[in-house]
């Protein structure tokens, strides 16, 4: 049975859809337009994703939300040789160390994410500066982490690019495409200067055949 997903053009939304690509696995893409509005309240989709939020994977009798999570089981599921991954029985170490950078991006990066995004939806800094405040806070923290952590390597887990360092790239681009769309560039233009071990590794990242291609799936 073919994998479906259910999926928008996000920063959660694009890390499966790139997956499945760089793993070249049989896919069926549904694609909400974004924003959603009630696309996503619709019955048949409520039985999927009661939470009515994208992405979903539906893989046999297997329903599947949560991009992560979508990311680990393909990992586990689907990509037998390790290209992008690293497999619990003959290297634990570091799919352990590839499980806690991925819950990592998940609850630090992502969630500081999703809360910059509901923010400039809804507000300027200046009407809410305790927040904003609080918010850029937690970008540079995150940041810093990740820059210190790439400082003697070129990818997160090991010395290959995983699924880790996809979910952590797209959701970099996210950032970077959410604050050109809304005008908030200039509160991150010395992250270059801030952060250039994670700039070099955004870098090499851009060069793993297919990923910035994927970047512009729709």
């Amino acid at each position: 049975m073919t994998i479906t997903l259910y999926t928008a053009p996000t920063g959660n939304g694009r890390k499966p859809l790139i997956f499945l690509k760089l793993l070249n696995i049989p896919h069926n893409v549904h694609m909400f337009s974004w924003p959603a509005g009630d696309q996503l309240k619709q019955e048949w989709y409520l039985k999927l994703n009661p939470h009515a939020i994208i992405p979903t994977l539906v893989d046999g009798d297997l329903v599947l939300p949560e991009s992560n999570a979508i990311l680990s089981y393909l990992a586990d599921t689907y990509d037998i040789e390790g290209k992008f991954s690293y497999k619990k029985e003959s290297e634990p170490e570091k799919y352990w160390q590839s499980q806690k950078w991925i819950f990592y991006q998940a609850t630090q990066f992502a969630g500081t994410l999703f809360r910059f995004n509901t923010f400039i939806g809804l507000k300027k800094p200046e009407e809410d500066d305790v927040i904003w405040k609080n918010i850029l806070e937690n970008f540079e923290k995150v940041y810093r982490v990740v820059n210190d952590h790439l400082k003697d390597r070129e990818f997160f887990v090991g010395d290959k690019f995983t699924f880790v360092d996809l979910a952590f790239a797209v959701g970099h681009f996210r950032r970077i495409e959410c604050a050109g769309k809304f005008g908030y560039e200039d509160w991150f233009k010395d992250y270059e200067e801030k952060y250039p071990y994670l700039i070099k590794w955004y870098d090499r990242v851009l060069q793993v055949p297919g990923f910035k291609e994927g970047l512009e799936l729709k």
